[in-house]
């Protein structure tokens, strides 16, 4: 029994692919920045030890912050930023809909998109069913 309730199964996800292109380009501009600091001098200094400490930090809690929860009651969806995160209750939910590269969550005011690899979205879709 965790956090999230008694029976939960966990995903890792990305956002659909226009926030997710957003947000890896600016983890992206921290590895230029540190690259070209690095380069710029020419020995290692501080500054580019933080900024390459700040971008595998940055990749660290993208990939791994970004977290689909099915539990008993509902779906998580867990976002970098703890204020983002949405709960949706499976009443909520219309209907999803697999799609090349993840899943689309269907409720009645929005529809969530979210990247998965193959394996996983397959399991994600049967599951998010079985409890629909």
């Amino acid at each position: 029994m965790g956090k999230w309730g008694a029976t939960v199964v966990k995903f890792f996800y990305q956002p659909e692919w226009t926030t997710s292109i957003t947000s890896w380009s600016y983890t992206l501009i921290i590895l230029l920045s540190a690259i070209i600091t690095w380069l710029e001098f020419t020995y290692f200094q501080v500054w580019s030890a933080l900024l390459f400490g700040l971008f595998f930090l940055t990749a660290f809690l993208q990939v791994f912050r970004r977290q689909v929860f099915l539990k008993e009651d509902g779906l998580v969806l867990r976002a970098v930023v703890p204020f983002n995160n949405k709960k949706l209750s499976y009443q909520e939910i219309v209907g999803v809909r697999k799609f090349k590269n993840g899943l689309e969550i269907k409720t009645k005011f929005r529809t969530y998109q979210v990247l998965m690899p193959l394996a996983r979205r397959e399991l994600c879709y049967q599951k998010l069913n079985s409890l629909l």
